[in-house]
């Protein structure tokens, strides 16, 4: 717990949901910012429930020995922790300038009841997901009804149903922060008007790029495609459909490819296990669980992410965002909510979740007409305009008030 006089000067970042190893889109951007403010010269403290490595200097303050990311009710525990100490301090008279980051409206309106007047007069909430709107569950009720126990509290709570919670909670805070274009107009459509969008950014600029596909005195009939899948192993995420995809790649035997299936500890396995069994997928997917997301897209041809939802990823999502700063083009099904991130024939290819058989040929066409390289290169020229980490830390550091003290670019080696 740090003493009364650091706070007087200390920038707070409080983060109740929290996974310490990186492995989480939230958890990870926070800590990037909190590594960045920090290396930039500002005196940054953490409020998260459990500690995680650094070598920034930072200060860090923790409440728990051991945390459970998964769990709604330690989530709201921790959120009451956190407004708890928040409070203490502001009545101290020494902090001014919070920055607390939640994902829903009942966060929202848990912050906005558990935080007093003075506190979230002097925080900025940074909202990270946007509602799942009424289009979207209509469109996909079935799939929601054969899953509603695990999906129940995203309907009740993150969903247009909760979604009026914001107009009451938001305006009594000192400013809103969002990550997306669709976030930002479905808020204002409520009527909230100090709405500020920061577009994510998690590599910094001078990343190198991925390796050129079609390299001069290589064929690319002489390789395998290499086709990678990043994330969860959840209904949501359509890996279930990503399979059915790759049986339909194997069966027409146009393209020889291999693919990574990297799974976070999100979601459960044996089910895909068997699927790859029953569709006879061995032999060309290698199952791959404790990866450096830099290291797999490098070595990667084409991201495959055949999401069903886009609740959860719609912020700006972290593994397209790293995918366009490694020129990695990714093959996705057509979202509104991601047509700021995601142009087709541009930076990336369409999946079709329904027609496994037209998914394959879109995959198949890309690479044997040689249009990946341009994918890339058009996906670093957005990267660069728009979604580095500089350009997100420049962003927080504006909007909380804080003075550049150093001329010089965040460390790399602290991604």
């Amino acid at each position: 717990m740090p003493d009364s006089d650091k706070i007087l000067t200390t920038t707070v970042l409080a983060l109740p949901r929290f996974r310490p190893n990186k492995k989480e889109a939230i958890s990870k951007n926070v800590v990037n910012l909190a590594e960045q403010l920090s290396n930039r010269q500002h005196t940054i403290m953490t409020l998260t429930p459990v500690e995680f490595a650094t070598q920034s200097t930072l200060e860090q303050c923790t409440y728990r020995t051991h945390s459970q990311y998964s769990s709604l009710v330690e989530a709201l525990k921790n959120l009451h922790t956190t407004c708890r100490l928040l409070n203490r301090w502001v009545q101290s008279g020494k902090t001014h300038n919070i920055s607390l980051h939640i994902a829903s409206p009942i966060e929202a309106l848990c912050a906005r009841l558990w935080l007093n007047r003075h506190a979230r007069q002097n925080t900025r909430l940074s909202v990270w997901q946007s509602w799942m709107t009424w289009a979207e569950i209509k469109t996909r009720h079935r799939f929601y009804l054969a899953h509603v126990t695990r999906y129940i509290h995203l309907l009740l709570f993150n969903s247009c149903l909760s979604a009026f919670l914001y107009r009451w909670a938001l305006p009594t805070f000192n400013g809103v922060i969002v990550h997306s274009q669709h976030q930002q107009d479905q808020l204002q459509a409520l009527g909230i008007k100090q709405v500020n969008k920061i577009n994510n950014g998690v590599f910094t600029a001078d990343i190198s790029p991925r390796p050129r596909v079609y390299q001069p005195g290589i064929d690319k009939k002489d390789r395998p495609l290499r086709l990678v899948y990043i994330g969860h192993a959840k209904p949501s995420k359509g890996v279930d459909v990503l399979l059915e995809i790759t049986a339909r790649l194997k069966q027409r035997n146009r393209v020889p490819f291999v693919l990574s299936l990297c799974l976070s500890g999100f979601g459960h396995h044996q089910p895909l296990q068997d699927q790859i069994t029953r569709l006879s997928l061995s032999d060309v997917v290698d199952y791959k669980y404790d990866i450096d997301v830099h290291t797999e897209m490098t070595q990667s041809d084409l991201l495959i992410l055949p999401l069903r939802t886009c609740i959860g990823t719609s912020m700006q999502p972290n593994l397209i965002v790293e995918a366009l700063s490694l020129g990695l083009p990714v093959a996705i099904p057509s979202f509104t909510e991601l047509d700021e991130i995601i142009n087709f024939g541009n930076n990336a290819i369409e999946i079709d979740r329904d027609n496994h058989d037209v998914s394959a040929h879109n995959i198949e066409s890309a690479w044997l007409n040689g249009t990946l390289d341009q994918l890339s290169v058009n996906q670093r020229k957005q990267f660069l305009a728009g979604y580095t980490l500089e350009q997100f830390v420049d962003g927080y550091e504006q909007l909380l008030g804080l003075n550049h003290h150093s001329s010089q670019p965040p460390q790399q080696g602290s991604i």
